[in-house]
């Protein structure tokens, strides 16, 4: 069987450009692209190995210097659980290891949510690294890297989970603890976008304040970031901002004027981005990207017949699909 190689480089023959790097972050496109191509009632789920060995490989890479060990011991006790049974000729062994991982695999996404406020809190409240310094940009950055190091690896263990559940029982996708811990995270995902971003918002009355030198204004109105605004909005959930153009309506109607000379300016103006804000922003996108897609392919499954499918014609069709969608 051929699977999807879920990290690569390419090049588009017609232009010659090299193609963007098919990696973890094609966990979103993956997933999207299963449940929408479900028919007739029923969701097919393929052998997505590659994809789960590729994630664990970009996470090792990441944890190298982690110096928190319990998180590397978490990272690979569920992943080499699931390798074990994937490897396993004999049905027996191959199914009380699946059930392993998923006993495992609960068990290690409880913990990464006891530890979130932790880690959660030295990102929104950093040490500064040298005592009796200021807070710097750095230190808000190493908070955040330490926080999203927890979701990677969240994630990763969520994948393996999904496919040993499918292997055992494709309906024990419909079990709701892995659904809710998935749902509490995209949650706080989109708390900490909303952060970055500059948005505030009252719970109370479900209002909110955007600062002035929120990065959406620049994001909407330029076009040159790794990230687009189209992308980024939907995620805020903010009521009455829901398209690029309801900020650039905002901005562009503020026409301000000035005399230069014998001559009258009317021009417009808007903050532009803090860089750091932006990469921050990017990073949390990514990942509330990856943890949205895993729950509409649960919501998939709760309404649809739940099948495994290891046939070559889905990979052919996910494969075409994601590189046609990577090209630049």
């Amino acid at each position: 069987m051929k699977e999807l190689i879920a990290r690569t480089q390419l090049v588009d023959p017609a232009s010659g450009k090299h193609i963007k790097r098919i990696d973890e972050r094609t966990i979103t496109e993956y997933f999207q692209l299963l449940y929408e191509n479900s028919s007739q009632n029923v969701l097919y789920v393929p052998d997505f190995s590659s994809l789960i060995s590729s994630v664990n490989k970009d996470v090792g890479r990441l944890l190298e210097n982690h110096s928190d060990k319990e998180l590397r011991v978490m990272h690979s006790t569920v992943y080499n659980m699931w390798n074990k049974a994937k490897l396993s000729s004999v049905q027996t062994v191959k199914e009380k290891l699946n059930v392993e991982v998923l006993t495992k695999s609960e068990e290690i996404l409880n913990t990464i949510h006891q530890r979130l406020p932790n880690y959660e809190c030295g990102y929104t409240n950093p040490e500064p690294r040298y005592q009796g310094y200021q807070i710097t940009e750095r230190d808000i950055d190493l908070g955040l890297d330490k926080l999203l190091a927890e979701i990677r690896v969240f994630i990763e263990v969520v994948l393996c989970h999904i496919h040993s559940s499918v292997l055992l029982d494709p309906m024990l996708l419909r079990e709701p603890s892995i659904y809710q811990h998935c749902k509490t995270l995209k949650s706080k995902l989109r708390e900490w976008l909303l952060r970055e971003s500059g948005i505030r918002l009252n719970f109370s009355n479900n209002t909110y304040w955007m600062d002035d030198d929120s990065l959406i204004y620049q994001l909407c109105v330029e076009d040159e970031f790794e990230f687009s605004a189209e992308i980024m909005l939907p995620y805020l959930e903010l009521k009455d901002i829901t398209c690029k153009s309801d900020i650039k309506y905002k901005v562009f109607s503020n026409v301000l004027s000035r005399k230069d000379g014998r001559y009258e300016v009317n021009y417009i103006e808007w903050p532009k981005a803090d860089s750091y804000k932006l990469a921050r922003a990017g990073k949390i996108l990514e990942l509330l990207r990856q943890v949205d897609s895993i729950l509409k392919l649960f919501h998939a499954a709760k309404i649809n017949d739940v099948e495994y499918d290891s046939s070559e014609n889905i990979f052919s069709e996910i494969k075409e699909q994601l590189v046609h969608s990577q090209v630049t």
